[in-house]
């Protein structure tokens, strides 16, 4: 295997199991695109290591263990004799582009128009970089955004765009990326060339102003980093009807909001999640911010109309609207000892400057969660006579948390302080381990020691000393 590594600038290893259906799924691709791949000049070779292997003086295991191998089947990428994630498809079309754009340099040279069109003819998105002073900033700036984003796009240089017949750049250094969809290419126009003007150019024109999202696309769409505009179709009539009708807003607000088909359909669980009624028209539309997870959901109670979606997107833009909060009905009678928390009421029963709340989040299926209820209920009506310290409860499946739930049950404090401090509380689901954590951590955990321990029951001591006789 070492001496593999060594001899092979760039290659693919799968990591397998004989006994691992996905593995065996993966088999049929895997050898097809290892055999387009060895006719490939030079051949890209492709390799495979059975894990499970240690006979024969082989310690396969071994092997796959040093090189952290935690499940099946795990495809790494060799380049320059060291091994890399490979996060590419598991098709052998895919498999063999993948590769092949894993052998081509950081930045490919372009002399003439006939080679710049069988690069943007081969692949859906050219970064290309117009100007013959390699030494000039801009083009160590376009050298370190390819070496970090080589495997989104390929990066091209041409040295001046009479070579290739480039109308579109009157000046060097330019920018432009070429692509196979919409307006087939987009012009640089910021000065000066930066890594981050040249990154967030390449990630705005990189996906269709209109593009389809799916299982398929969905991590292309998830790497942009920006939120996404869901407009739900029922039928390929209504997605072509809501071109008409999203397209201004999507041009307008392209740098700010991905817009993106989704059936709605096939995936109406989708449209739920992002906030919109389980029974709604079509198109509807949401935009939905991924990495904090919130959820603007266009009233489909309103026109759609070019007009509307423009207004309802650049007040989105502007900070001018509301997110969309799950949340469970406010409970018509809540005054047992932990108190009940939904969506809609987080922020004032939770985030109260003046009270501690220690919340447990739960799920109602939850068998742990279950087993921790009592405990949890005796300690808050134990802890009644605290003043400034509260137990909740809070419906996980049921209502939005304004935090990441990982697992049930979640147990958080809120400390009330100006800055609702939010600290886990990871210790046992005891009585007493919670009762101490809260002591020391509550910002009124001196009224939580003035209540003191559980008492033991009457009868304990002389029932533990009978016992001992």
């Amino acid at each position: 295997f070492d001496a593999f590594l060594e001899k092979t600038d760039v290659g693919l290893v799968e990591f397998y199991a004989p006994w691992c259906g996905h593995c065996k799924a993966l088999a049929p691709a895997y050898a097809d695109a290892a055999e387009q791949l060895a006719k490939h000049e030079p051949p890209i070779p492709l390799a495979k290591v059975d894990c499970t292997d240690a006979a024969d003086g082989v310690d396969n295991q071994a092997l796959c263990g040093d090189h952290g191998i935690q499940g099946y089947p795990t495809l790494k990428v060799v380049k320059d004799g060291e091994l890399h994630e490979y996060d590419g498809p598991r098709e052998a079309a895919g498999i063999v582009d993948k590769m092949l754009q894993k052998a081509m340099p950081d930045v490919t040279p372009v002399a003439d128009r006939a080679a710049l069109d069988a690069l943007t003819a081969k692949w859906p998105v050219v970064v290309a970089y117009f100007g013959n002073d390699t030494d000039h900033a801009s083009f160590g700036h376009l050298q370190a955004v390819a070496k970090a984003e080589r495997d989104a796009y390929v990066f091209a240089h041409i040295a001046h765009a009479d070579a290739v017949g480039e109308d579109a750049v009157t000046a060097h250094p330019q920018v432009v990326v070429y692509k196979q969809f919409d307006e087939k290419k987009a012009v640089h126009a910021d000065e000066p060339i930066t890594e981050d003007s040249i990154r967030a150019f390449a990630q705005q024109h990189a996906l269709p102003l209109l593009g389809e999202i799916g299982p398929e696309t969905f991590r292309a769409y998830v790497k942009a980093n920006r939120p996404l505009g869901f407009i739900f179709y029922d039928s390929p009539e209504t997605r072509e009807a809501a071109a008409a009708q999203f397209e201004p807003a999507a041009r307008e607000f392209r740098d700010k909001v991905t817009f993106v088909f989704i059936d709605g359909v096939k995936f109406a669980g989708h449209a739920n999640a992002v906030g919109l009624p389980a029974a709604h028209p079509f198109p509807a539309f949401a935009i939905h911010e991924i990495q904090s997870n919130q959820r603007f959901p266009y009233d489909v109670a309103q026109d759609v109309t070019p007009e509307a979606i423009t207004k309802f997107v650049g007040a989105y833009v502007a900070g001018d609207l509301n997110p969309f909060v799950k949340s469970a009905p406010v409970p018509e009678k809540n005054d047992d000892p932990v108190l009940v928390v939904v969506g809609s009421q987080f922020k004032k029963l939770v985030e109260d400057p003046t009270t501690d709340v220690f919340l447990l989040t739960y799920a109602p299926w939850c068998g742990h969660c279950k087993k921790m209820e009592p405990i949890f209920e005796a300690l808050a009506e134990h802890l009644l006579p605290a003043k400034g310290v509260r137990l909740a409860k809070f419906d996980g499946t049921e209502n939005d948390a304004p935090f990441t739930v990982q697992g049930f049950p979640t147990v958080k404090l809120f400390k009330a302080d100006a800055d609702n401090t939010v600290v886990d509380y990871e210790g046992d689901r005891s009585f007493d381990d919670m009762l101490a954590f809260l002591t020391k951590n509550a910002v009124n955990g001196e009224a939580v020691a003035a209540v003191g321990p559980k008492e033991e029951a009457a009868g304990a001591e002389d029932d533990e000393e009978h016992d001992e006789l």
